[in-house]
This record gives C-alpha cells, sequence and structure tokens, in this order.
C-alpha cells in the first residue's frame, strides 16, 4: 500500500476553480465532513489496514484538496484530524513485504508502555482498541493491558507504584494457556474465562505481523486476533470483579521477552444522544 494517497487530477482542480469560492468551499466541507478523530500511536502509515488506514488516506485527501485555494485553507475542515505518535523514521514501505520491525516500535524485556488518554467503561457500548503485534523471538510473550494504577508487576503485592490492577489478555509463538488475567497476572477461577475450542490451539507465528482487536465494557471483555476470538470474560460475574479496573488506560506489557507493536488505536463507543 503507498505511504500517501495520489493528489487530486488536474481535471479536477481547474474545476474546482471555475466554481465560485462560496460554491467550492461547501463542496469540500461535505467531502470530509464526516471523517473521524483518530490518534496512532507507534504510527506506520506506510502498513496500515482498515479502518485507520481509510481515515489517514481521508485527512491527506482533505489535507491536499484544501491547497486548491488560499480560502479553502481556513475552512474548518482543514484542522489536522490525525495524530501520529511515535511514527517510523521512515515512511518506506519494508523491503520485498518483508514487514521488518522498526526499532522505535520495539517494547523491550520487563517494560510497560502506557498509552496516556484515560478511558472510561462503558456497560453496554464497547471501546474498541486495534493494533498490530510481531513476536521478534520465538517465545515473545505479547501482553496487552488495561489499568487505572498503571502499577507494574510486583508478585501480587503493591509495589512503590501502588497494586497492579491490570486486566490483561494474552499471546504467544510458543504457549497458549494464558488469556484473560486480572491483577496483570493473575488466572481468573475455573470456568469464568470462555476460550474458543480450537481444534488446534491459536499460537502467534514467529516475525509476522498478527492484527489485534478487542472489545471492553466494564461488564465484559473479548479480543480477537486476525479477526478469529480467542476469548472472553464477563467481568460483573467473577469473584475478583472488583479488581477490575471501570476507567483506565491501554498499555503493552512485557514481562520476560520483547515484541513489536504498531499503529494502536481505540475506538470510543459514540455519546448517547441527549
Amino acid at each position: 500500500m503507498d505511504a500517501f494517497p495520489p493528489p487530486p487530477p488536474d481535471t479536477w482542480v481547474r474545476a474546482l476553480l471555475e466554481l465560485p469560492d462560496e460554491l467550492v468551499n461547501l463542496v469540500l466541507q461535505n467531502a470530509v465532513a464526516s471523517l473521524p478523530m483518530l490518534t496512532l500511536y507507534n504510527a506506520d502509515v506506510s502498513e496500515l489496514v482498515d479502518p485507520a488506514r481509510g481515515i489517514v488516506h481521508e485527512a491527506l485527501w482533505a489535507s491536499r484538496l484544501s491547497t486548491v485555494c488560499k480560502c479553502f485553507s481556513r475552512a474548518d475542515f482543514v484542522a489536522s484530524r490525525v495524530t501520529l505518535v511515535n511514527p517510523t523514521r521512515s515512511f518506506g514501505r519494508t523491503l520485498a513485504g518483508t514487514h521488518v520491525p522498526r526499532p522505535e516500535h520495539s517494547l523491550r524485556r520487563g517494560n510497560n508502555t502506557w498509552i496516556p488518554e484515560e478511558i472510561e467503561l462503558d456497560p453496554i457500548r464497547p471501546t474498541q482498541i486495534w493494533y498490530e503485534v510481531r513476536a521478534d523471538a520465538h517465545n515473545s510473550e505479547v501482553i496487552g493491558g488495561f489499568s487505572s494504577s498503571r502499577a507494574r508487576w510486583n508478585g501480587g503485592q503493591a509495589g512503590a507504584d501502588g497494586l497492579a490492577d491490570a486486566l490483561t489478555w494474552y499471546a504467544a509463538p510458543h504457549r497458549h494457556d494464558f488469556t484473560f488475567r486480572r491483577n496483570m497476572y493473575v488466572v481468573f477461577d475455573q470456568g469464568e474465562v470462555w476460550r474458543a475450542p480450537f481444534s488446534t490451539p491459536f499460537r502467534l507465528k514467529h516475525a509476522k505481523w498478527h492484527h489485534v482487536n478487542v472489545h471492553l465494557t466494564s461488564r465484559q471483555a473479548a479480543y480477537k486476533i486476525d479477526g478469529v476470538l480467542i476469548a472472553s470474560v464477563a467481568l460483573n460475574q467473577t469473584a475478583a470483579g472488583a479488581s477490575v479496573p471501570r476507567r483506565g488506560h491501554v498499555g503493552m506489557i512485557s514481562y520476560a521477552s520483547s515484541y513489536t507493536w504498531r499503529n494502536l488505536h481505540i475506538v470510543r463507543p459514540e455519546p448517547v444522544p441527549e
């Protein structure tokens, strides 16, 4: 996929310039009026997939249309709706489609990274988290989480930064015994987590990019990898339900191995009309 969409054809630009300014402004506003906000963490726009890919292309298209005439650059729709956090140093596509990981997007052993924006979970309407991960080693443990305290694991005890309260989800190329856990690494009681009945247990493939999608409400959580449902847990029915945060931050967690992640974005539920 190209990093940027092609510019508007010259014939389109000439046709727009021949219209009255007010009419062109109206045309452009309607062309991109529904453009949503998007913040991409560990952004690599050369490797985007939908839904983020479509949003980024729409924003770039709007930006280029705004250069048609000076008066359009002052229109409200021109304001940037896409924010790239920690973008790749190069926007070129990886050689021969090998998808070599960017060094700036790797999570080193024993480190945690938390997204700064705070989320409050709704009891019914899910917040969605989209991102891509790559197991850089045969034993990479890829762990996503949602936490209020953002505290590190301290053997189940409170550390200097408090008690680890993260709800975490797991994937790896060498094991499949973990899915959802509470308080970062505490296994839920028997029967509390539903796991997909695979004939062959699902595992990540070493050195391959995988797409992760997580649905979170204050009552339930579920996650998919490459479109396949891996597990779900009913949080309000667990004995430890009170320990699962309702307000917090999304994060990427490393225990004893490294991995790479990119293009994380959060899709919040639409506000309820008043």
